[in-house]
Formats: C-alpha cells, sequence, structure tokens
C-alpha cells in the first residue's frame, strides 16, 4: 500500500472536488482537522486520525466520530502555539508518510492560508513531498533542481514566489519566461514569477539556495 497522507482541513472545500480527488487518488492515511470532519462526514468518508479541538462541529458528528475504534483521534486545546494543521503534519511527520496532501488549506481567514503555506516547510524538511490543492491551485515548496512534466502539471500557469528573503541561482528552462542565475527577494521582483508557462514537456527548475513557493494553477 502506497504511504501517502491526505489532510482535509477547516477552509473552503468543495464537495464535488473531495470526493472526485479521493476517487482519483490513493491514501493510507486521512485526517481530519477539525472542520475538516464535517466535510468527509457530509460525503461518508471514515479518516484514520481527527486532530482539532472540534469545538465548532456539530456534538452528534464529533461524538459517533471520537467513538469510532478505528480512529484516532487527538483532541487538541483551542489556546496553543501551533495551528491544527501545523500539528496533523508534525504527527503525518512521525508517522514516515512519503506525501502529504491538504484540502482546505485556502479559505476566506487569509491568516491561516498563509500560515498554512509556510507549514508547509516541516514535511519538505524532513524530505516529504507536499501540497495544498483546490479545484484551482497546487501549492508546493521548491528548493533544489527538478523536473516538471507538462502531462503531470495541475495547469497551464505556474508562479514563483520567494519564501525565503532570498532565493538565488534561479534558473527556468522550458518555459515562456526563462530565467538564468536569477535572484528572487522578498523585498523586491514581486510580479515577475507569477503566470509563467511551460514551452517544452519537461522542464527544468535550478536553484542554489533558499525556498521558492510554487504555484500551479488553472483558469478560475
Amino acid at each position: 500500500m502506497n504511504n501517502r497522507c491526505l489532510m482535509v482541513a477547516g477552509g473552503t472545500v468543495e464537495q464535488k472536488f473531495l470526493e472526485k480527488y479521493l476517487q482519483e487518488n490513493q491514501f493510507r492515511y486521512i485526517f481530519a482537522v477539525d472542520r475538516g470532519l464535517e466535510a468527509l462526514a457530509a460525503i461518508g468518508v471514515l479518516p484514520t486520525h481527527m486532530v482539532g479541538d472540534f469545538d465548532s462541529i456539530a456534538s452528534e458528528i464529533r461524538e459517533s466520530y471520537e467513538q469510532n475504534e478505528h480512529i484516532s483521534v487527538c483532541r487538541l486545546i483551542p489556546e496553543k502555539d501551533d495551528t491544527d494543521t501545523q500539528h496533523a503534519i508534525n504527527m503525518a511527520v512521525e508517522l514516515g508518510v512519503e506525501e502529504i496532501t491538504i484540502i482546505g488549506g485556502f479559505g476566506t481567514r487569509f491568516d491561516h492560508m498563509l500560515a498554512n503555506v509556510h507549514t508547509l516547510q516541516i514535511p519538505h524538511r524532513a524530505g516529504i513531498c507536499a501540497y495544498m490543492v483546490d479545484e484551482v491551485n497546487r501549492v508546493s515548496l521548491v528548493s533544489a533542481n527538478c523536473k516538471i512534466l507538462r502531462a503531470e502539471s495541475y495547469g497551464p500557469y505556474i508562479s514563483f514566489l520567494p519564501l525565503t528573503e532570498q532565493v538565488t541561482g534561479v534558473s527556468l528552462k522550458g518555459f515562456k519566461y526563462p530565467l538564468k542565475d536569477f535572484t528572487f527577494s522578498v523585498t523586491s521582483c514581486f510580479g515577475l514569477g507569477v503566470s509563467n508557462e511551460l514551452t517544452t514537456e519537461t522542464a527544468e527548475i535550478m536553484i542554489e539556495s533558499g525556498i521558492l513557493i510554487m504555484i500551479e494553477a488553472k483558469e478560475a
């Protein structure tokens, strides 16, 4: 069995998208992260783990899942130094997963969304592939040379933004707007990396130091 993990968090979750994603992908672990439990309950999917304080969840839903012996439950207190998603990611890393996908990481709360993007550093530093996805976007972190296959790209648009203060020696090959030994900085080049496109079946990203946020996007 694969060792992949899906986390359904408390942000915006489109039910049909979640159902389709689960039909097309297999996961060994499914984490219900706080209000993400409601999204999974709505489509009748049993998580392997529950993480959160669950104060905003209807008591009948919460209790029925908490009493299920097949679910590992981690109840958190509301006042804590990390987010529910961060706590869940740390748990998944300890389980030794090879990939983490987060649905419900986007939503109306920009602070939570931005925190979720930064939290991707935890699995990234552990050598674990991690993504935030919704109907339009797939967000991941890049800090080493890698290739992108057009056939596996999430959408036609690929944007790069610096996560660390500087990202040096960035070269892009096979892109509409190529780069060579460029330095991204959080204090400049605000739009330079936005809305690039692939021009070949296989494109290359090369980085000397730092971490880039990579956003693959479809037409909204």
